[in-house]
């Protein structure tokens, strides 16, 4: 069964980089808007500026940086989106071992870090590939959506209680941190199966997650060095309400593609 499934890893990583061969500069951009090769940029500029004035060190500039590309290129469905998020959700991990926010870092360490490898071999399964580099969209029904938050309330109360207040005694963000930790695990699921209503628990764990840096930086645990991560967030934020307006659409259009 393994050797099955890494063969199959292999074999779709293969075909995804044969593709590649008669890649062309003008082809970087191909299917982007005006708008959205316009807001890329505008977010790398943003954060490189706030890392200058900050004097961050270069491994929260890097993660910044990777991390707002990420972000975007899984909002425009793009596979690439896996490559990149294995070096920036690892080192966020160590960003977050560094400033005690244990919560962040044992659900990117343990979690997000290695199920990016996951993330693209569901992704790059034909089957779930729209083009050669896009996934096809999915929805979920309201049902299923209001069960994940019933969940999402169960597990992030034992969560947060047994596991970052009684066995790691943290204190910074610590409601926030519980939320985020569930929320996140959920929502890079539907991530993966390509769940456009995965925005929506994006959208929850951005907002909660500038929280906990918040929360760091004003009782002074954290240093402002660590600035361009709160930026980085925030700038996640409005790119989770972009994914969700992307997503939407290319499910409608996929979706009239398949009735033609």
């Amino acid at each position: 069964m393994l050797s099955i499934i890494l063969r199959k890893f292999y074999t779709q990583t293969y075909t995804y980089l044969a593709s590649f061969k008669d890649f062309k500069k003008e082809d970087i951009f191909d299917g982007w808007s005006k708008k959205e090769i316009t807001w890329l940029f505008v977010c790398i500029l943003l954060t490189g500026i706030t890392s200058i004035l900050t004097q961050a060190e270069a491994i929260i500039f890097i993660y910044s940086l990777l991390s707002i590309i990420n972000l975007i290129l899984v909002a425009k469905g793009k596979l690439l989106n896996y490559f990149i998020g294995i070096v920036s959700c690892f080192l966020y991990a160590i960003i977050s071992l560094q400033n005690q926010v244990y919560g962040q870092f044992l659900l990117f360490i343990l979690f997000f870090t290695p199920m990016q490898f996951y993330g693209w071999y569901i992704w790059s399964d034909p089957e779930n590939m729209h083009t050669s580099s896009t996934v096809k969209a999915r929805r979920l029904t309201l049902k299923q959506f209001l069960s994940i938050l019933i969940i999402v309330a169960i597990c992030a109360s034992l969560y947060g209680y047994f596991i970052l207040y009684k066995l790691f005694e943290q204190n910074i963000g610590l409601l926030a941190d519980s939320v985020v930790g569930v929320v996140s695990v959920i929502a890079f699921l539907l991530m993966v199966r390509s769940y456009a209503e995965q925005w929506v628990l994006w959208l929850i764990i951005d907002i909660l997650t500038i929280v906990i840096w918040l929360d760091g930086l004003v009782g002074k645990e954290i240093t402002l060095a660590l600035t361009p991560v709160v930026i980085t967030r925030s700038l996640t934020l409005i790119n989770a309400f972009y994914g969700y307006i992307s997503w939407l659409k290319m499910n409608k259009m996929q979706t009239k593609e398949i009735k033609w």
